[in-house]
């Protein structure tokens, strides 16, 4: 079926090789099929042919977060709102690059910049909730994190990383209750179970939390 795709948009972009919409396209069926070198060469022919739209250099550099090439991919998206400054994806693609090489106050300030034109942008509330917690900001990591909840109350990483969070500040009984919300919401996810293990055996609670203790296995960064 995706081949079908590609192979579709080839040979649009063969009859209008001029039209930048066209490379835009493969590129994108390029990616979802995993050929992010060739999603990466359509997009830049898009961008040749149309260098003032922002979507395009967006896209760019969602590419190249997917090929681990950070440094790239903020180029791409700073290009993208030095053309469109409202570009609110851009801007919270920009915050997550920021985050992800550590510039923690920077990654903050787009990420304020999003959910204060976009108060209803709940990734953007919760990766801010994530970049507050790195930063030992406690009380606003969780209030970001309950921004979230309010919009998707179902947020199941919201509500274990305000377990989390608690946790850290050693406010154990709270936090336990944040896990059995996660769990409520989804009952097989690893990280709340592997949290909720260590709050129990914190408390005393052995036979319990050692139970629990075995999700560690299913944890994606467990080892």
């Amino acid at each position: 079926m995706q081949e079908n795709i590609v192979k579709h948009y080839q040979l649009l972009v063969k009859q209008n090789p001029e039209d930048p919409a066209g490379y835009f396209n493969l590129a994108g069926a390029f990616k979802n099929e995993g050929n992010l070198e060739s999603a990466l060469k359509c997009y830049r022919k898009a961008i040749e042919l149309d260098p003032s739209n922002a979507e395009f250099h967006n896209s760019l550099g969602i590419t190249f977060v997917s090929m681990g090439d950070i440094g790239n991919a903020m180029e791409c998206f700073k290009k993208a709102l030095a053309l469109n400054s409202d570009h609110l994806d851009a801007r919270y693609n920009l915050g997550n690059a920021l985050k992800e090489l550590g510039n923690l106050d920077e990654a903050i300030a787009q990420y304020g910049l999003v959910t204060g034109s976009a108060p209803e942008f709940v990734d953007a509330l919760y990766n801010l909730g994530n970049a507050l917690k790195e930063k030992g900001m406690y009380e606003d990591a969780i209030f970001s994190y309950q921004k979230a909840l309010t919009i998707n109350p179902s947020h199941v990483e919201a509500l274990n990383n305000i377990g989390v969070t608690l946790h850290d500040r050693m406010l154990f009984q709270e936090a336990l209750k944040y896990f059995h919300d996660a769990l409520s919401v989804s009952p097989g996810y690893p990280e709340a179970h592997f949290n909720r293990a260590l709050t129990l055996l914190l408390l005393g609670d052995f036979k319990e939390g050692w139970k629990e203790h075995e999700w560690r296995w299913s944890k994606k960064d467990y080892l």
